[in-house]
């Protein structure tokens, strides 16, 4: 009697564990213990498996979806080009003194269009000057004989130095021209 008491207890119990089950309990079966007693008459008594079947209910996770918006900028690159200045010119030249100049053109007509070019792009830079044909110089400058007859287009600067800024200047441009060393006249 004892032994049917017990499993009794233990079916109770197996019955009210699985009524009190939360969601989120996994499916599961009880099994009560089995046990054999021996009575003083010699027989065996031998107690029932009890199974309960216990429901349970799973949570399912929620899953949202997120949309994640990426914003991209696009920067064009911006090269700048910074081109070199053109120095000072020279100021109060002297009959027959020396001075250092960009030669910008030459030519053996005083009406060569290459003349009013070399002009105009002096005058672009600042410089002010026209065609001459008063510099001693110009035309070994140039590789030509000393008696050759040439017209030129100079510019007239205050130092070596800075008749090879002006050269760089003017190249930066695209303008090509010669530095040297000349001797002006007819400035009286």
């Amino acid at each position: 009697m004892r032994t049917y008491r017990l499993v009794l207890v233990l079916a109770a119990l197996v019955i009210g564990a699985a009524g009190c089950s939360s969601p989120a309990d996994t499916a599961a079966t009880t099994t009560a213990p089995t046990q054999t007693t021996s009575t003083p008459a010699s027989t065996t008594t031998q107690a029932t498996p009890t199974t309960v079947p216990v429901t349970t209910t799973e949570a399912t996770p929620t899953t949202e979806a997120t949309t994640t918006t990426v914003a991209t900028t696009t920067t064009e690159a911006t090269t700048t080009t910074t081109l070199p200045p053109f120095p000072p010119e020279r100021e109060g030249l002297e009959h027959g003194g020396e001075t250092w100049v960009v030669i910008l053109a030459a030519s053996e007509d005083f009406d060569d269009p290459v003349l009013d070019q070399a002009v105009d792009d002096a005058t672009a830079a600042g410089y002010h000057t026209g065609p001459t044909d008063c510099d001693v110089g110009v035309a070994e400058a140039l590789g030509l004989p000393e008696n050759s007859y040439l017209a030129s287009v100079s510019v007239y600067l205050e130092s070596e130095a800075d008749a090879g800024a002006a050269l760089v200047a003017f190249e930066a441009r695209g303008v090509g021209g010669t530095v040297a060393l000349v001797q002006t006249f007819c400035l009286d």
